[in-house]
Parts: structure tokens; C-alpha cells; sequence
């Protein structure tokens, strides 16, 4: 989309999806000591198409993508761009963006969707809002002046992000 209306940053996992089970599959152990490799991170976010969507959220960000540009930010890696594109189109997820990790980035996510915010920001962009399972998140990009809707489900959230953000 290459028109100025305002962006609203959502991201997926946790947020858009469902993702308790593949974690629990993948990382069955406590997350503090797992094998955090860079085959078993493809492993675990190309196996994204088994998630269910969050039905709600979806909703909301369908309705906002009526006035806003929707852009995702997932802290998968881009290698599950495939995956997580035909799990987006087959949840009719409605955005205009996806902006991905590059290989080997290990980042913490409010280090890395902050970053990606900072680019919208330095185009001249104007962000609303952000939508994220991640409080951590939500408190970094508050940092720069963005509005932020949590995400709070009950599930496995302490075990996943305890290690990963």
C-alpha cells in the first residue's frame, strides 16, 4: 500500500494465532533450557499452518484495516514466509504488510518490532496502534509515542515468553 493513511502494527503468534500447541510440541521442556538452534526455530515456525486463529482478534483486525494500513511484525524467521503467508490467506487475515526476522536474529521482540516500528517512523509513517500478546512489546513501542492493545488469553504465555522476550 503506498498511501499515508495510518499504520496499526499486530502481530501474530500469541495475537493473530493460536500458537500454544506448537510451542508445547516443539518446546516441551522449560523454555530457560531448551535448544534454541536455528534448525529447531525453522522447525517449530514453519509448522505455523496447524494453528488456530484467534477469532476475535481477527475480527478487529478486519475491521481496522477499513481505515488503517495493517502491518504485521512476527518475530518468526523469514524462511516460514511461505507458511505464514498461506496460514494468513486461509485464516482471511486482511493486511498489507509482513515484516519478518532475518536468519540468524535472535533478538529480544520488543528490541526487534521496535526497530521495525523506528522504519516506519523514519518514512514519515504515523502508527495508531499496536496489537501483541507481548506486554514487553507493548511497553517498547509505548516508548515511542504508540498506543497499545494486549492481548491476554489464558494459556502457556509466562512459559513461551520468559526465554523469548
Amino acid at each position: 500500500m503506498t498511501s499515508k493513511v495510518p499504520i496499526v502494527l499486530v502481530d501474530i503468534d500469541g495475537t493473530l494465532a493460536d500458537n500454544d500447541a506448537r510451542f508445547a510440541h516443539y518446546f516441551p521442556d522449560d523454555a530457560l533450557t531448551h535448544d534454541w538452534s536455528d534448525s529447531h526455530w525453522t522447525d517449530y515456525d514453519k509448522a505455523c499452518f496447524g494453528d488456530a486463529p484467534i477469532p476475535y482478534v481477527v475480527e478487529i483486525v478486519n475491521t481496522l484495516a477499513l481505515s488503517y494500513e495493517i502491518q504485521l511484525i512476527t518475530g518468526r524467521h523469514d524462511v516460514a514466509e511461505p507458511e505464514t503467508t498461506l496460514w494468513l490467506e486461509a485464516m482471511a487475515v486482511d493486511y498489507d504488510g509482513l515484516s519478518m526476522r532475518a536468519p540468524g536474529d535472535y533478538s529480544r521482540n520488543p528490541v526487534f518490532k521496535r526497530a521495525i516500528a523506528e522504519m516506519f517512523l523514519a518514512e514519515g509513517r504515523e502508527i495508531h496502534l499496536v496489537i501483541d500478546d507481548h506486554p514487553g512489546v507493548i511497553a517498547e513501542l509505548g516508548e515511542l509515542g504508540i498506543d497499545g492493545l494486549h492481548v491476554q488469553r489464558p494459556s502457556s504465555w509466562n512459559h513461551r515468553h520468559r526465554s523469548h522476550g
